[in-house]
């Protein structure tokens, strides 16, 4: 059992990422009935990291106009290693998400709400920057969708607005929306994608 209320929590690769609170815990689930604790880090993180192995994003918020994004590499889940300021906005970060070689990141800068995108496919912590999508709202939460017939990718965006809008992110030189949705009035709180459903 967990001894804290965890405000997110991410699976891969048989490791379990928690936080809440200031706080990050890593478990080892390779056993899910003898979880283990491997690793905690306190750090003021601001929203949900993300979590996909080795690496896991963090977002803090250092004062009202700086937010850092940092690495955790936890190939060694014992001994991880913290590469701090990999990227930095003076607009608020709202979320990210990751795939395989690509970093997503919605934040604000003023007047508009922008997704940017990153290579990081020398790396997670040498991102290069890729282009920036201008989003219908605010966004609360990034999910990608991904086709598992073929090789398209979806990027989901949940906004403030009530409404959802979709991006065929497949090809990064060409990045059309492909869905805007007003869920009326629905109070989207989360979403969550799996294989090619959202």
């Amino acid at each position: 059992y967990l001894y804290f209320n965890p405000s997110s929590i991410e699976v891969d690769n048989n490791y379990l990422m928690a936080s809440s609170d200031g706080n990050i815990w890593v478990y080892d689930v390779s056993d899910p009935a003898n979880m283990s604790q491997v690793y905690h880090l306190e750090i003021n993180a601001y929203w949900s990291p993300e979590f996909l192995y080795p690496y896991i994003h963090i977002t803090e918020r250092i004062a009202p106009d700086d937010f850092r994004i940092h690495v955790l590499d936890i190939t060694n889940p014992t001994n991880p290693v913290l590469t701090n300021d990999v990227l930095s906005f003076t607009g608020m970060v709202q979320c990210l998400t990751v795939e395989p070689g690509f970093l997503y990141v919605a934040h604000f800068d003023d007047p508009d709400n922008l997704i940017s995108i990153y290579d990081i496919s020398a790396g997670p912590t040498v991102p290069v920057f890729v282009t920036d999508l201008t989003l219908a709202g605010e966004p609360k939460k990034l999910e990608l969708v991904h086709d598992a017939g073929g090789p398209d990718y979806w990027l989901a965006a949940m906004h403030d607005a009530f409404t959802i809008e979709i991006f065929n992110v497949t090809d990064k030189s060409s990045i059309p929306p492909v869905f805007l949705q007003d869920m009326g009035y629905a109070a989207l709180f989360d979403m969550v994608a799996i294989d090619n459903h959202l």
